[in-house]
């Protein structure tokens, strides 16, 4: 994932966000941590371009009419 982020020149904070992923979380992650295999998935996802910044932010935008903020 590091290198991925290196790659599209983006902070931890602005990588990671767009998955509702905290910075800390996202460094812990970056450093071995396993993630969530649900976030895992959105992640490659994302990488694969099948899955947009915008459609994330559609989804963000519904779990927030829902009160399931994240």
């Amino acid at each position: 994932m590091l290198e991925y982020r290196y790659k599209k020149w983006e902070t931890q904070a602005k990588f990671w966000g767009r998955f509702c992923v905290s910075q800390s979380a996202g460094c812990r992650y970056e450093n071995g941590r396993l993630m969530p295999p649900v976030l895992q998935l959105l992640v490659v996802l994302h990488m694969m371009k099948r899955l947009t910044d915008k459609d994330l932010e559609m989804a963000r935008k519904i779990l927030m009419l829902q009160s399931l903020d994240c």
